[in-house]
């Protein structure tokens, strides 16, 4: 398999358009395909269409790992821990990246069964992120790094 370089995958500007949804604070409802035709190449702009392009590059990635990874290797909860940026682990909750593409903060609650410790229910709840365009540049390279090293580790 050759991997080619995440910029180079989404050039066209439809895949761009499809990648700006909302949840990504700064980019959703903005026109991110007519500031890359004036080529707006402030640092701010650059930074907006990087995080749009992984959006779309994780989105794509996702969907190949199937089946996806067990969370904590619980069969009931399909999800892959992506690490917070250094120094900010209180911050953050348990962020995961999803079997569709998506990035968000995952919450488990186990409650305990009638009969003991190994009878328990868990409710798994899953929060969107509006994460800051340099926040989810960092969750999304860590979620692309740790797909494709399974893609290439399932051969």
């Amino acid at each position: 398999m050759v991997l080619q370089p995440i910029f180079w995958l989404f050039s066209d500007s439809s895949t761009a358009r499809k990648a700006c949804r909302p949840g990504l604070a700064g980019l959703a409802g903005r026109n991110i395909i007519g500031s890359m035709e004036t080529q707006d190449d402030s640092p701010r702009a650059l930074v907006e269409e990087t995080a749009v392009r992984l959006r779309e590059a994780v989105g794509r990635l996702a969907p190949q790992l199937r089946p996806f990874p067990a969370f904590l290797n619980m069969t009931s909860v399909q999800a892959i821990e992506l690490e917070p940026p250094a120094g900010d682990i209180a911050e953050w909750g348990c962020v995961v990246v999803l079997p569709d593409g998506e990035i968000c903060e995952l919450e488990l609650e186990v409650i305990p069964g009638p009969y003991g410790p190994p009878d328990v229910e868990q409710i798994e709840k899953y929060t969107p992120l509006d994460l800051a365009a340099e926040d989810y540049i960092h969750f999304a390279a860590a979620a692309l790094r740790l797909m494709s090293r399974e893609l290439l580790r399932r051969g």
